[in-house]
């Protein structure tokens, strides 16, 4: 919990002051940090900052040709798969879109949802159902 504390502290720090810091170094050691599974209060601020950096094309967090895709789409349905943001909040329903649009290209998302777990899977599903 108090990592997960700390990583929405660093995410705060770059959605807010980002202009202060190298973003080039700091947001690929921050996407490593993810998914933040545990502290309710926090995963909405580092779910949100996901969805303005993966709607906003960020290279850093998407990779050279859309490479880190499967590595956002896990982060993504690990935090589904767990539920630590509230079904109603407005970050989760911003990622959920996100997995929405990888659904739209069929190799890119099957590519995807090949190496989640079990539960990651069941949660994608879920979603992609209602």
């Amino acid at each position: 919990m108090g990592t997960e504390n700390a990583v929405s502290a660093v995410t705060k720090i770059l959605q807010f002051n980002g202009s202060q810091v190298n973003m080039d170094q700091i947001l690929p050691m921050w996407f490593s940090w993810l998914p933040v599974t545990e502290d309710v209060d926090e995963a909405p601020f580092v779910y949100g900052f996901l969805a303005d950096l993966v709607e906003g094309n960020n290279p850093h967090i998407l990779g050279a040709n859309n490479s880190n895709l499967p590595r956002v789409v896990a982060v993504i349905a690990e935090a589904l798969a767990v539920d630590v943001l509230p079904p109603d909040h407005a970050a989760r329903q911003r990622i959920v879109s996100i997995v929405k649009q990888v659904q739209g290209n069929a190799g890119v998302f099957e590519a995807c949802v090949a190496g989640l777990s079990e539960p990651q899977k069941l949660a994608i599903q879920e979603i992609l159902s209602t």
